[in-house]
């Protein structure tokens, strides 16, 4: 378990702060004798060798210093519930009956919900899921469609808190979640998506810049120069 996710200078970036996220859970989960759990995902750049990934290429990225925060609960049967303080409507389902994905307008502003369950669907190709989970998503306002991946940012976060719902935290390789994260987006979604976006979603580093082999799937970090920073946080859930 990751004991936090603003490690050092993130705490003056744009993540909820503590109070605005025991504010969120305390308004769309019902109360519980559990800990509420947290995911945070950033957001990314890619300077260069954008969208070679469909061919292969070599990519470099930087995560951003927001993104997306799932706060949950995990659930004793497979019921999943989100709520999100960004879009309308709420998604639920069950586990193991997870349902098409949503093309047409409906209750679910942007059909935002086609993310969790597809990860659903995506996550039950390896492992066996018994958990659901109630939770909230939250994001910066007015940032997505904006070209900073926030999509695969909220397919990795609704990975990471099944996963950890699931007790399969540190079960799963980071790139196990990079190809799990593919199958939402080709898979489920339709999408010709490669993997640049979430291998820098889930893989930066902070005051680093990551290169990414699409090819051979290898992922290694270039430091910034000093008078340059990023400030990237290490994905995952942690107990608040």
């Amino acid at each position: 378990m990751v004991a936090s996710l603003l490690p050092g200078s993130l705490g003056r970036c744009c993540w909820p702060s503590l109070q605005q996220m025991r504010d969120a859970a305390a308004a769309a989960i019902p109360l519980s004798d559990q800990q509420v759990r947290v995911v945070h995902v950033p957001y990314r750049v890619c300077p260069l060798g954008a969208h070679s990934d469909h061919q292969g290429g070599t990519i470099t990225g930087m995560a951003l210093e927001f993104g997306i925060t799932l706060i949950f609960v995990p659930r004793t049967d497979q019921r999943v519930e989100l709520t999100s303080l960004n879009f309308a409507g709420k998604v639920s389902f069950d586990l193991g009956a997870v349902p098409a994905r949503q093309t047409s307008p409906g209750a679910e502003e942007g059909n935002w919900g086609n993310f969790a369950r597809g990860a659903a669907l995506a996550l039950q190709t390896v492992v066996s899921l018994d958990n659901g989970l109630c939770g909230v998503v939250m994001a910066p306002p007015q940032l997505d469609s904006s070209g900073v991946s926030s999509s695969a940012a909220l397919g990795c976060a609704c990975l990471l808190a099944l996963e950890d719902a699931n007790g399969l935290t540190g079960q799963i390789s980071l790139n196990q979640n990079i190809e799990l994260d593919r199958l939402i987006e080709n898979g489920y979604l339709g999408l010709k998506n490669g993997i640049m976006d979430q291998s820098v979603c889930l893989a930066s580093k902070e005051r680093s810049l990551t290169v990414v082999d699409c090819l051979s799937r290898a992922i290694s970090h270039v430091p910034l120069p000093p008078q340059m920073s990023n400030g990237a946080p290490a994905c995952g859930p942690a107990q608040s």
